[in-house]
Protein backbone atom coordinates (compact mmCIF):
# COMPACT_ATOMS: atom_id res chain seq x y z
CA UNK A 1 0.00 0.00 0.00
CA UNK A 2 1.15 3.53 -0.76
CA UNK A 3 0.00 6.64 1.13
CA UNK A 4 0.27 10.03 -0.62
CA UNK A 5 -0.38 12.79 1.88
CA UNK A 6 0.71 16.10 3.40
CA UNK A 7 4.04 16.35 5.20
CA UNK A 8 2.28 16.85 8.53
CA UNK A 9 0.33 13.60 8.21
CA UNK A 10 3.32 11.69 6.89
CA UNK A 11 5.38 12.68 9.92
CA UNK A 12 2.58 11.51 12.24
CA UNK A 13 2.29 8.20 10.40
CA UNK A 14 6.04 7.64 10.68
CA UNK A 15 5.78 8.01 14.45
CA UNK A 16 2.72 5.76 14.72
CA UNK A 17 3.92 2.91 12.56
CA UNK A 18 7.59 3.29 11.62
CA UNK A 19 7.89 -0.35 10.55
CA UNK A 20 4.45 -0.70 8.99
CA UNK A 21 4.29 -2.07 5.44
CA UNK A 22 3.11 1.22 3.95
CA UNK A 23 5.18 3.33 1.57
CA UNK A 24 4.65 6.99 2.43
CA UNK A 25 5.00 9.69 -0.25
CA UNK A 26 4.62 13.44 -0.17
CA UNK A 27 1.92 15.08 -2.26
CA UNK A 28 4.39 17.95 -2.79
CA UNK A 29 6.43 15.97 -5.33
CA UNK A 30 4.06 14.07 -7.60
CA UNK A 31 6.74 13.17 -10.14
CA UNK A 32 8.61 11.19 -7.49
CA UNK A 33 5.30 9.75 -6.27
CA UNK A 34 4.41 8.44 -9.74
CA UNK A 35 7.83 6.87 -10.25
CA UNK A 36 7.71 5.23 -6.81
CA UNK A 37 4.23 3.85 -7.43
CA UNK A 38 5.40 2.47 -10.78
CA UNK A 39 8.46 0.88 -9.22
CA UNK A 40 6.66 -0.71 -6.26
CA UNK A 41 3.81 -2.12 -8.36
CA UNK A 42 1.47 -1.51 -5.43
CA UNK A 43 -2.16 -2.61 -5.81
CA UNK A 44 -3.52 0.18 -3.59
CA UNK A 45 -2.78 3.90 -3.43
CA UNK A 46 -4.34 6.05 -0.70
CA UNK A 47 -4.69 9.82 -1.08
CA UNK A 48 -5.39 12.20 1.78
CA UNK A 49 -8.89 13.65 1.21
CA UNK A 50 -8.10 17.38 0.87
CA UNK A 51 -5.48 16.55 -1.75
CA UNK A 52 -7.64 13.97 -3.55
CA UNK A 53 -10.32 16.55 -4.37
CA UNK A 54 -7.94 19.40 -5.24
CA UNK A 55 -7.25 20.72 -8.72
CA UNK A 56 -3.56 19.80 -8.25
CA UNK A 57 -4.52 16.15 -7.92
CA UNK A 58 -6.56 15.99 -11.14
CA UNK A 59 -3.69 15.15 -13.48
CA UNK A 60 -2.11 12.80 -10.92
CA UNK A 61 -5.34 10.83 -10.47
CA UNK A 62 -6.05 10.78 -14.21
CA UNK A 63 -2.57 9.39 -14.85
CA UNK A 64 -3.09 6.58 -12.35
CA UNK A 65 -6.51 5.79 -13.80
CA UNK A 66 -5.64 5.84 -17.50
CA UNK A 67 -1.94 5.12 -17.99
CA UNK A 68 -1.46 1.38 -18.78
CA UNK A 69 1.64 1.37 -16.56
CA UNK A 70 -0.69 1.66 -13.55
CA UNK A 71 -3.33 -0.92 -14.48
CA UNK A 72 -4.89 -2.76 -11.56
CA UNK A 73 -4.25 -0.07 -8.95
CA UNK A 74 -7.10 0.57 -6.52
CA UNK A 75 -7.40 4.23 -5.56
CA UNK A 76 -8.74 5.03 -2.10
CA UNK A 77 -9.19 8.22 -0.09
CA UNK A 78 -8.13 8.68 3.51
CA UNK A 79 -11.20 10.39 5.00
CA UNK A 80 -11.03 13.47 7.20
CA UNK A 81 -12.21 11.34 10.13
CA UNK A 82 -9.52 8.78 9.37
CA UNK A 83 -6.81 11.45 9.27
CA UNK A 84 -8.08 12.80 12.60
CA UNK A 85 -7.72 9.34 14.14
CA UNK A 86 -4.14 9.10 12.90
CA UNK A 87 -3.35 12.56 14.28
CA UNK A 88 -4.95 11.89 17.67
CA UNK A 89 -2.71 12.29 20.70
CA UNK A 90 -3.65 8.80 21.89
CA UNK A 91 -2.54 7.15 18.65
CA UNK A 92 0.76 9.01 18.62
CA UNK A 93 1.47 8.47 22.30
CA UNK A 94 0.76 4.74 22.13
CA UNK A 95 2.59 4.22 18.83
CA UNK A 96 -0.68 2.56 17.83
CA UNK A 97 -0.90 -0.18 15.24
CA UNK A 98 -3.38 1.27 12.75
CA UNK A 99 -5.02 -0.54 9.84
CA UNK A 100 -4.86 2.24 7.29
CA UNK A 101 -7.28 0.56 4.88
CA UNK A 102 -10.10 0.71 7.43
CA UNK A 103 -9.83 4.52 7.52
CA UNK A 104 -10.35 4.92 3.77
CA UNK A 105 -13.16 4.89 1.23
CA UNK A 106 -13.03 3.99 -2.48
CA UNK A 107 -12.36 6.83 -4.87
CA UNK A 108 -15.11 7.38 -7.41
CA UNK A 109 -14.56 5.16 -10.43
CA UNK A 110 -13.58 6.75 -13.70
CA UNK A 111 -15.96 6.79 -16.63
CA UNK A 112 -16.06 3.60 -18.69
CA UNK A 113 -13.61 3.80 -21.57
CA UNK A 114 -14.44 2.04 -24.84
CA UNK A 115 -11.73 0.62 -27.08
CA UNK A 116 -12.21 0.42 -30.85
CA UNK A 117 -12.22 -3.10 -32.26
CA UNK A 118 -9.47 -2.29 -34.77
CA UNK A 119 -6.93 0.35 -35.70
CA UNK A 120 -8.71 3.73 -35.78
CA UNK A 121 -7.17 7.11 -36.51
CA UNK A 122 -8.33 10.49 -35.26
CA UNK A 123 -6.77 13.92 -35.70
CA UNK A 124 -5.02 15.84 -32.93
CA UNK A 125 -4.21 19.41 -33.94
CA UNK A 126 -4.68 18.27 -37.53
CA UNK A 127 -2.15 15.42 -37.27
CA UNK A 128 -3.12 11.70 -37.37
CA UNK A 129 -3.17 9.85 -34.07
CA UNK A 130 -4.21 6.32 -33.14
CA UNK A 131 -7.26 6.10 -30.89
CA UNK A 132 -6.57 3.88 -27.85
CA UNK A 133 -9.86 4.41 -26.00
CA UNK A 134 -12.70 6.89 -25.61
CA UNK A 135 -14.97 7.97 -22.75
CA UNK A 136 -17.52 10.78 -22.38
CA UNK A 137 -14.90 12.85 -20.56
CA UNK A 138 -11.78 12.16 -22.58
CA UNK A 139 -9.66 9.97 -24.80
CA UNK A 140 -6.28 8.25 -24.91
CA UNK A 141 -4.25 8.45 -28.11
CA UNK A 142 -0.84 7.55 -29.52
CA UNK A 143 0.72 10.17 -31.75
CA UNK A 144 3.99 11.22 -33.36
CA UNK A 145 2.96 14.78 -32.49
CA UNK A 146 4.61 16.12 -29.33
CA UNK A 147 1.98 16.14 -26.58
CA UNK A 148 2.75 17.58 -23.17
CA UNK A 149 0.69 17.93 -19.95
CA UNK A 150 -1.58 21.01 -19.85
CA UNK A 151 -1.26 21.48 -23.61
CA UNK A 152 -4.55 22.55 -25.24
CA UNK A 153 -5.38 20.50 -28.34
CA UNK A 154 -8.10 20.09 -30.96
CA UNK A 155 -9.38 16.55 -31.45
CA UNK A 156 -11.33 15.57 -34.57
CA UNK A 157 -13.21 12.29 -35.05
CA UNK A 158 -13.73 11.58 -38.79
CA UNK A 159 -17.10 9.79 -38.87
CA UNK A 160 -18.43 7.66 -41.70
CA UNK A 161 -21.23 9.28 -43.70
CA UNK A 162 -21.39 12.50 -41.71
CA UNK A 163 -19.37 15.54 -40.73
CA UNK A 164 -16.52 14.91 -38.30
CA UNK A 165 -16.92 15.65 -34.62
CA UNK A 166 -14.52 18.35 -33.48
CA UNK A 167 -13.82 18.99 -29.85
CA UNK A 168 -11.24 20.71 -27.70
CA UNK A 169 -9.28 19.14 -24.90
CA UNK A 170 -6.35 19.43 -22.53
CA UNK A 171 -3.51 16.92 -22.23
CA UNK A 172 -3.63 15.50 -18.69
CA UNK A 173 -0.60 13.21 -18.97
CA UNK A 174 1.78 11.95 -21.64
CA UNK A 175 4.64 9.48 -21.95
CA UNK A 176 7.21 9.11 -24.71
CA UNK A 177 7.43 5.55 -26.03
CA UNK A 178 10.76 4.89 -27.72
CA UNK A 179 10.18 1.37 -29.09
CA UNK A 180 10.30 1.70 -32.88
CA UNK A 181 9.18 5.15 -33.99
CA UNK A 182 9.12 7.58 -31.03
CA UNK A 183 5.46 8.05 -30.11
CA UNK A 184 3.63 10.02 -27.46
CA UNK A 185 0.90 8.19 -25.57
CA UNK A 186 -1.37 10.77 -23.96
CA UNK A 187 -4.56 11.11 -21.97
CA UNK A 188 -6.73 14.03 -23.08
CA UNK A 189 -9.61 15.47 -21.06
CA UNK A 190 -12.37 17.03 -23.17
CA UNK A 191 -13.20 20.68 -22.60
CA UNK A 192 -16.23 20.56 -24.89
CA UNK A 193 -18.84 17.80 -24.69
CA UNK A 194 -19.23 15.15 -27.39
CA UNK A 195 -22.58 15.48 -29.24
CA UNK A 196 -22.93 11.67 -29.49
CA UNK A 197 -22.52 8.82 -27.05
CA UNK A 198 -19.14 7.07 -26.93
CA UNK A 199 -20.68 3.96 -28.47
CA UNK A 200 -22.13 5.98 -31.36
CA UNK A 201 -18.79 7.66 -32.05
CA UNK A 202 -16.86 4.38 -32.00
CA UNK A 203 -19.42 2.71 -34.30
CA UNK A 204 -19.08 5.45 -36.92
CA UNK A 205 -15.30 5.80 -36.97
Amino acid sequence: MILVASQSLLSVWSRIAPTHDVVILSQDNLTVALETIRRHRSTMVVLEEPFAVSSEAAAFVARLQTDPDFQGIELRVLTADGAAILRSAKAVANNAAVNLATLTRPMLQRAVRVRPSGLVNVLVDGEPATLVNLSPSGTQVRSALVLRPQQRVRVSFPLTGRAPIRTQGSVVWSTLELAGTPTYRAGIRFITVLPLTVEEVIAQL
